[in-house]
């Protein structure tokens, strides 16, 4: 009995897929101005990217820290704060180190390591102080 439904209903299918196949192109057409003055919704689909695949990973750490040389941008930072850029070498002509940092703008330093310039003349630890000269 199972067969004899699916026989009728593959039957029936064969009859009327053609059947409209005819019948579709014959219904009247829509007036175009109509259709255009109906608003529908701007549909847009997005996707959202894939994964990276790998993952970034940063180079290793050396071992042993990176020693630069004194001097290596043009500054002494034995003198004053890190961001402070005292001269490595002072422009030719320039007689007192002190004066010339003073005209630039430059106050009192503190001295943090070697005072190769001698600008903390009475040893007190800070350059172009009072009692240097």
């Amino acid at each position: 009995m199972r067969r004899h439904r699916l026989a009728a209903l593959a039957a029936l299918a064969l009859a009327v897929v053609p059947l409209l196949l005819v019948l579709v192109p014959l219904l009247p057409a829509q007036d175009e101005h109509a259709e255009a003055s109906v608003e529908r919704p701007l549909v847009t689909a997005t996707t959202v990217p894939a994964p990276p695949t790998t993952r970034y990973t940063s180079p290793p750490r050396p071992k042993t820290p990176v020693l630069l040389p004194g001097g290596y941008d043009g500054c002494d930072h034995a003198y004053g704060e890190r961001v402070q850029c005292v001269p490595w070498t002072f422009p030719p002509g320039t007689a007192n180190g002190c004066d010339w940092l003073r005209q630039h703008g430059f106050g009192p330093l503190t001295v943090r390591g070697h005072d190769r310039h001698g600008l903390d003349t009475n040893g007190d630890g800070t350059a172009c102080g009072r009692g240097d000269r």
